[in-house]
């Protein structure tokens, strides 16, 4: 004290400016510094176990969740403040306690009397007037103040001191990142980039490593699928169980295999939201189901073999899967998608289909031919079966030709001409049509072909008219075989040749010859069926002459019957004489050379025979019929004259060469009368009713029978 009196004296004497002791000064510095180093190690603290603690919470909400978005920047936030408290330390004790004044106000909040004091003490020591007009006042007061804080520790007037709790709270938290760190770096780490930069997209690292899962899922729509779930190579953490649940249905759950977890995810139909759960791995993703993609159109680009001579290809439309083209075409499949696909097999090779189209390469085909086609789609999806092309390589089909008018004549003349028509088809293309004939002579000149008609390589169809005269083509007279034919293009085929029609060509004069040589065998021919008739006739007779007693026998019956049947054979008989005779006709007039008034007879000669085939010796068979089926208990009326099966009207065959008339060699017929006798000519009126009726054969003869 008496130092700090004599430093005053000293100083007025020499008229320096007042300060405070130096004793106050160092003990307001002691204060200063504690005050500091206090509040220091406080916010120091408490940044460091705000960030760490920041870091904490975030490493342990990775450990169980998918740490939303909203509580990262929430622990980032927080990292922030607590890190704000250290400009805030220096704002306030170290900034803020530069002053006497300062640090007077806050040894004040513990010390109220002492704070103002110095207060006092400093305003003094700041205050010129006061200090001119009563120094040793001021340094009176100033030593005073001096006095009372010497007398207090002014370390109890540090507000609040909890240095120690942040202190111990920052190396706990340091302590624990750090075991932490040592224990799981990869972890740690990674909760330490996520907390310092939330609005970064950083993975959240989990001990269990999963493939994640793509985002959206497709499956496919109305079908169960399982989903498989793998764990990465670097995977710490190998869960014996995954778990998944969709929306609020019933948790599902997988069993750890080789390759991972197979989630058995039932039908959907609707979208759904899947959350899985490996260990500490998490994820959410939208399950989607659509439907797989299908083939919608199916295609072939055919080139058929070089022979065909058709450059163009063909497309065919493959509807059922299969197509049977011609053995060495060449065919290129494409099939169609109804949506984009990303890959696709054909068997073992992969194809990289060009939008929703996938092009086979082009394939040979000279067998059977299979092939598997799958593809998958951008979204993932495959087909729900493979397609399968079947190729089937069959033979170039030969062609067919059908030929008109070129048959039915044994002999032509050689001055004739024949009209015919061909008509050909092939499965691809007729390349010629035409005819050829050979005689029976060994010479060039009795072989020859014509082509009537060349196609295109397109035309499956070709159609000709085509004449033969053997005079035009020079053919001399002989038994000659024609033939048509058709060529394709297959190599070494050789032709198609239709059935051989042979005629016997005839010059004029031996045609004539030919002719009557033919009437005449006609004419024999003729002259048996007369006389078959004549026997006939002579039966009839005898039948004839039974009384109505006899003609019931069951041996006169059996008789009648084979006697109809034998009167419709010879009238058979008699139709194809006339049908041979009416050929004759037609034979005679081809020729220049044959008699008018020879070929006029032979046409009246056959016109009888068909009037009398056609109606009137059919009508005795008819009657002899009626009879040998007639009834105990009635009969068949007789047939009135001159109508069919009248038995008056069948006619004798008269003999070759002589005109027929109608009531010439006329065998009577039996006639059947069923016992009831009719009326009497003229007068119109039944007779009366006899007894019971049996079979009866009436016969009777034109005038002119011979």
């Amino acid at each position: 004290m008496t130092r700090d009196r004599a430093n005053a004296a000293a100083g007025r004497e020499s008229g320096e400016r007042l300060a405070l002791p130096p004793g106050l000064v160092r003990q307001l510095d002691d204060f200063r510094r504690g005050v500091r180093r206090i509040k220091g190690i406080e916010a120091a603290g408490a940044a460091v176990a705000g960030v760490v603690g920041a870091w904490l919470v975030l490493f342990l909400l990775d450990r169980v969740v998918e740490t939303p978005a909203v509580f990262r920047w929430g622990t980032f936030a927080a990292a922030l403040c607590a890190c704000a408290l250290l400009p805030r330390y220096g704002r306030r004790w170290i900034l803020g306690l530069r002053g006497v004044e300062r640090v007077a106000r806050l040894v004040a909040r513990r010390f109220p009397s002492l704070g103002d004091q110095l207060l006092g003490a400093a305003e003094l020591v700041d205050a010129r007037g006061e200090q001119r007009r009563s120094r040793v006042l001021c340094e009176a007061a100033i030593r005073q103040v001096a006095d009372a804080a010497g007398a207090h520790d002014l370390r109890a007037a540090i507000p609040r001191p909890r240095h120690r709790l942040w202190a111990t709270l920052a190396l706990a938290a340091l302590a624990l990142a750090t075991v932490t760190a040592v224990a799981v770096p990869a972890a740690a780490g990674n909760a330490w980039a996520r907390l310092l930069a939330p609005w970064r997209a950083i993975e959240r690292y989990t001990f269990a490593r999963v493939r994640p899962l793509p985002d959206p899922l497709v499956v496919p729509h109305g079908e169960p699928v399982t989903v498989p779930v793998g764990l990465a190579a670097e995977s710490s953490w190998k869960p014996a169980r995954a778990s998944a649940r969709l929306g609020t249905a019933a948790p599902i759950a997988a069993a750890r295999g080789d390759d991972g977890y197979r989630l058995p995810l039932p039908a959907l139909v609707g979208e759904r939201t899947l959350r899985l759960a490996v260990g500490d791995a998490r994820q959410r993703v939208a399950v989607v189901p659509t439907h797989r993609p299908e083939i919608v159109e199916l295609t072939a680009r055919v080139r058929l073999p070089d022979y065909l001579a058709l450059p163009e290809p063909a497309t065919r439309n493959l509807r059922g899967g299969g197509l049977a083209v011609v053995k060495g075409s060449r065919v290129a499949v494409s099939a169609t998608a109804d949506r984009e696909l990303a890959k696709a097999r054909v068997d073992d090779a992969t194809i990289q289909p060009e939008g929703a189209t996938i092009d086979l390469p082009e394939r040979v085909v000279d067998g059977p031919l299979g092939l598997s086609v799958v593809w998958e789609d951008r979204l993932g999806l495959a087909g729900a079966k493979p397609l399968v092309v079947n190729l089937v390589a069959r033979d170039d089909e030969a062609p067919s030709i059908v030929v008109e008018g070129l048959s039915g004549r044994a002999v032509i003349l050689d001055t004739e001409t024949l009209r015919f028509t061909l008509r050909t088809r092939d499965d691809f293309g007729v390349q010629a049509a035409g005819i050829e004939w050979i005689g029976d002579e060994s010479t060039l000149e009795a072989r020859g072909e014509e082509v009537l008609a060349t196609g295109a390589p397109d035309a499956a169809a070709l159609d000709a008219v085509g004449t033969f005269c053997a005079q035009a083509l020079g053919i001399e007279p002989q038994r000659v075989t024609v033939r048509a034919w058709v060529e394709d293009r297959l190599p070494d085929r050789g032709r198609v040749r239709s059935a051989p029609v042979t005629f016997t060509v005839m010059n004029a004069t031996d045609h004539a010859l030919w002719v009557n040589d033919q009437i005449a065998r006609w004419r024999q021919q003729t002259a048996e069926v007369r006389d078959r008739e004549l026997e006939l006739l002579a039966r009839n007779e005898e039948l004839l002459a039974l009384d109505s007693g006899d003609l019931d026998a069951p041996q006169n019956r059996k008789a009648i019957r084979e006697q109809a049947a034998a009167e419709r054979a010879n009238a058979r008989r008699l139709g194809r004489l006339a049908e041979g005779g009416a050929e004759l006709v037609r034979q005679a007039t081809r020729n220049p050379e044959f008699e008018a008034d020879a070929l006029d007879d032979l046409a009246e000669q056959v016109a009888t025979l068909e009037e009398m085939a056609a109606r009137r010796m059919p009508g005795v068979g008819e009657l002899l019929d009626a009879a040998a089926t007639a009834s105990r208990g009635g009969g068949v009326p007789a047939g009135k004259p001159g109508e069919r099966g009248d038995p008056s009207q069948a006619g004798r065959p008269t003999e070759p060469g002589a005109a027929a008339t109608p009531g010439e060699a006329t065998a009577a017929a039996p006639r059947v009368d069923s016992g009831t006798p009719t009326a009497a000519a003229g007068s119109g009126q039944p007779a009366a009713p006899q007894g019971p009726s049996v079979p009866q054969v009436s016969d009777s003869e034109s005038s002119q029978a011979a």
